[in-house]
């Protein structure tokens, strides 16, 4: 390894910096620090270099490097006229190491003056101005510049069809400062596409591709139509990747071609045991997001086993517990943007820790689910509702377990039963859920841009029958922001990046007022949990599970930070830190939203083929009651197939 040091020096002229050899390795990364009238720069590249031969291949090394790079840093800061005089290597005869000294030649700061153009007819010279970004009296800055081309004038006119659009500066120095640029325009043909060819999907059917798609054949070539297709074709989840190329057939013909990568896009997990007393333990389960290469989602799920019963009294017990679900959605009926979907589940569940249910509970029950793309207000949104309906039975020894108001109350007294084992209560329950989203994110595992949103409002009981009567809403936005992005690697292959990602949810539940002799709850599974991140609440990371704020309440907020780091995009894997903050409160008059439960801590997440989403995350909860000993801020999470 070599390590360099800064010397800071008065001559703003002259760059120095020693490398102090190790023979022992060689060099992986070499940091210049540059000292100019502004500020403190580093340029970083890679070398291989071995420090026996140092000496020799110093010069060319720092020809061949630095000084592109030192030269591109001064022309991106208005330097046009940069230019390095001289270079000179030497051993540092005082201590191990070599120096190097760097005469420049900064030049003079240009600015622009005139902004022109010539050959352009279906835009305006006033129009391209303001769409370039950049404005008379500005610095010269050649990224920048080149950028507002490429990423400003560009698709101007290919999203009118231009493919074959150039616009090329030509510069003239003008005085000692100023700079005119005037931009030769040629618009080229009207180009249409000719025809879209999707190759590398070996499993997934063509058309399955093809519907995602926002241009067609015979269209006018569009660029942002072209990206939309491609995030469309990515957001399935089907492909590791998916490479759009655009393949010139004339001066006014183009074909697509959408070279895909297949991807194990299914899941599925199996466990079996078998004791004396309960019998068979295990199932598992499978999913299929793209069953049959259809793009059709196809889950089923058994599990039997043993929970450990919470009761009241504070004792332990155990309970065998089983569930059955299955469900299948289409999402594109008929080749049509219609959803169309259903879903049947049978659940015995005991009294466990997690739920904090001081009951068993029978729920068996179904639902029906629509949905449709929205082309207003943009293309992300779109629109789903569901029908859903249970039976319900909860069970427990103590009659007053059911009437504990936190729960049910006692308006359910006279319909509890006794079945000579235990106390039973029973209900049904029928709700309409409506759920408006919208999803612009860039990646469906590591997103660095865009959000995802959700407003689920569900309709329960009232003239839909069943005894189950309130309504609720709750509103969730995920958005995603780039931080940073660097390279490194042999020849800068690999890709790190930076990036943020926030939360808010809010929820509200309310009963729906009812005549004082007809029965009407509120399901325990309807109302609000946080703490922890087992799958019956809100996660709130840095506390035990479902230990913030009250128990089944009817308001919840919450808001999440995280700072992202990716280290692998197959499969993705990302490092974390995070904030978070919450509650739970019982109604509008405890509702206190400056008494928020904090905590902060880091973890990890890998997406594994068949297996899906794995995380481990460590938490400190800042607000733990420290007057309990027996709760510790140290909180460690294990979780698994939940994507944010």
């Amino acid at each position: 390894k070599i390590n360099f040091n800064l010397y800071n020096l008065d001559d703003l002229k002259s760059v120095f910096y020693k490398i102090d050899r190790d023979f022992s390795g060689y060099c992986d990364k070499l940091k210049i620090y540059i000292l100019n009238l502004y500020e403190t720069i580093i340029i970083q590249f890679l070398c291989q270099i071995s420090p026996i031969i140092l000496n020799i291949l110093l010069n060319s090394f720092i020809h061949d490097e630095s000084h592109t790079e030192i030269k591109e840093y001064y022309k991106n800061k208005g330097y046009r006229d940069f230019y390095i005089v001289n270079e000179q290597v030497s051993l540092n005869k005082t201590e191990d190491g070599i120096v190097i000294d760097l005469d420049i030649y900064e030049g003079p700061k240009y600015f622009y003056r005139n902004i022109t153009w010539d050959g352009n007819v279906i835009y305006s010279d006033e129009e391209l101005n303001q769409r370039l970004g950049i404005m008379e009296g500005d610095s010269f800055n050649q990224i920048k510049l080149m950028m507002s081309i490429s990423e400003n004038v560009n698709p101007l006119y290919m999203d009118d069809g231009y493919f074959h659009f150039q616009a090329i500066p030509k510069i003239t120095p003008i005085s000692k400062d100023s700079l005119d640029i005037n931009f030769l325009i040629s618009e080229g043909e009207l180009v249409t596409v000719r025809k879209i060819i999707i190759s590398g999907n070996a499993k997934t059917y063509e058309n399955v591709v093809r519907r995602e798609l926002m241009i067609y054949p015979g269209d006018t070539f569009s660029r942002k139509k072209l990206l939309d297709s491609y995030r469309d074709i990515f957001m399935l989840n089907f492909f590791n990747d998916v490479a759009p190329n655009v393949i010139p057939v004339g001066d006014d013909e183009i074909d697509i071609l959408f070279d895909v990568d297949e991807k194990e896009a299914g899941q599925a997990n199996f466990s079996m045991g078998y004791s004396g007393v309960t019998g068979f333990q295990g199932g598992g389960g499978f999913q299929f997001p793209n069953f049959l290469g259809r793009g059709q989602l196809l889950s089923l799920s058994y599990n039997r086993g043993l929970s450990n019963s919470y009761q009241m009294s504070g004792n332990q017990s155990e309970s065998v517990s089983q569930s059955f679900n299955i469900e299948f959605q289409e999402p594109w009926l008929l080749d049509t943007p219609n959803l169309v979907g259903g879903s049947f589940y049978y659940q015995e569940t005991g009294q466990t820790i997690y739920s904090r249910l001081p009951f068993d509970q029978n729920r068996i029950g179904g639902s029906l689910t629509w949905g449709r793309k929205f082309k207003w207000p943009d293309a992300y949104f779109r629109g789903n509702w569901r029908l859903s309906i249970s039976k319900n039975s909860y069970l427990s020894e103590n009659r007053s377990n059911l009437l504990n108001p936190l729960y049910f109350g006692s308006k359910i007294d006279s319909y509890i039963e006794y079945n000579g084992d235990d106390y039973l209560f029973s209900n049904s329950g029928v709700s309409l859920s409506q759920i408006i989203s919208r999803d612009s994110r860039n990646h469906p595992e590591f997103p660095t841009s865009g959000s995802s949103m959700n407003w689920t409002s569900t309709l329960s009981g009232s003239f839909l029958g069943g005894e189950e009567d309130y309504h609720k809403h709750v509103f969730d936005l995920k958005w995603f922001s780039p931080l940073y992005e660097f390279k490194y690697g042999r020849n800068n292959k690999n890709i790190s990046k930076f990036a943020l990602f926030q939360n808010v949810k809010v929820g509200v539940v309310k009963s729906i007022p009812t005549s004082a002799n007809e029965l009407s709850t509120i399901p325990p599974s309807s109302r609000f949990l946080m703490g922890g991140t087992n799958p019956y609440g809100n996660m709130l990371r840095g506390y035990e599970e479902n230990s913030v704020g009250v128990y089944y309440g009817k308001i919840l907020f919450k808001y999440s930070a995280e700072i992202r780091i990716s280290l692998s995009d197959s499969p993705t894997m990302y490092l974390l830190m995070f904030m978070e903050t919450g509650n739970v409160w019982s109604d509008f008059n405890d509702l206190k939203l400056f008494e928020l439960n904090r905590s902060v801590g880091f973890g990890g997440r890998i997406f594994m083929p068949m297996i899906g989403m794995l995380g481990y995350d460590i938490g400190y909860g800042i607000d733990i009651d420290k007057s309990n000993p027996n709760m510790n801020p140290w909180q460690y999470h294990f979780i698994f197939g939940v994507p944010f």
